[in-house]
């Protein structure tokens, strides 16, 4: 398979989809990788790495789309690669449909097949409870069941809010309502690392690491929609790790036979050759839900 790896161009976003570490092994399983000039520079990873492993470097992001069977990306894509993205190509990266109703419109015309990482789970879809939590975390560490009123009460005495609530593929709910923010001390800290799925905060709206900050009734929020940017190096290794064993084995079985074989991968697919098949995406824009026959 072709494996194009793009230069991210969401502002700031300095990471990239695949560290030559990640090339190497995609070469090894017999795939062609053809990565934008560039696109690991930010994250520390030159041209020269790449081609070093056997990738081939390409001068311009339409011909990665152009030539690619597979994209494999960082972030969702934004208005300029629309139009590059073609029917039945595969595109792996987060999505985040449930935030962005022309992307999601976008994916649905361009026939693709979009696997998103932020929906990709284990099997038994399990998270902690709150038990386990409190067993584990350190003395200083208080657990509450969230409720409004826990919630209000908390917000009173914070110096610092992060607000982290992830349904996956769902726009989060909105935990803090801007009435709130009326009971909080002028100069709170609130951060919303949900801002990729809309955000929890009601006041939130989606910043750049260029403009990262704006105040609400004199309340400080910080909503970059791509925060591990800031520390790509790190960030990219991190994200490598977690998605390659499931980018290889897209690209060795196809998507198709990959997802069948793997539940995990399966609830990865949102958006395929134009119609949505993950409902809190369909949920989120009011479009039907089609059964997947894999």
């Amino acid at each position: 398979m072709i494996i194009g790896i793009p230069k991210e161009i969401k502002n700031n976003e300095n990471r990239v989809a695949l560290t030559p570490s990640g090339a190497c092994e995609m070469i090894k399983h017999g795939h062609r990788v053809c990565i934008q000039a560039s696109a690991g520079a930010n994250t520390g990873f030159p041209d020269e790495a790449y081609a070093a492993v056997g990738a081939e470097i390409l001068p311009t992001i339409e011909e990665i789309y152009a030539q690619a069977e597979m994209i494999v990306k960082v972030k969702e894509p934004i208005a300029p690669e629309y139009g590059l993205i073609r029917k039945d190509q595969l595109v792996f990266t987060y999505f985040h449909f449930a935030s962005s109703e022309p992307l999601t419109r976008a994916m649905i015309d361009s026939g693709a097949v979009c696997c998103a990482y932020e929906t990709v789970e284990r099997a038994d879809r399990s998270l902690p409870r709150l038990t386990y939590l409190a067993d584990v975390m350190p003395g200083n560490v208080k657990t509450l069941m969230s409720s409004e009123y826990n919630i209000r009460e908390e917000l009173r005495h914070a110096d610092l809010v992060i607000g982290s609530v992830l349904i996956p593929g769902a726009k989060a709910p909105k935990l803090v309502t801007r009435d709130m923010l009326r009971d909080m001390e002028p100069g709170t800290v609130m951060v919303d690392v949900a801002i990729d799925q809309g955000g929890c905060f009601e006041t939130s709206r989606p910043t750049t690491h260029e403009d990262p900050v704006y105040f609400v009734d004199g309340i400080l929020h910080y909503c970059v929609a791509n925060i591990p940017g800031a520390v790509p190096y790190t960030s990219t290794l991190a994200l490598t790790n977690a998605t390659l064993p499931y980018a290889l084995q897209l690209a060795d079985k196809g998507w198709r036979r990959a997802c069948r074989e793997n539940r995990e991968l399966a609830l990865g697919l949102n958006v395929v050759e134009g119609k949505v098949v993950y409902k809190p995406v369909a949920d989120a824009w009011g479009l039907p839900c089609e059964a997947l026959n894999l």
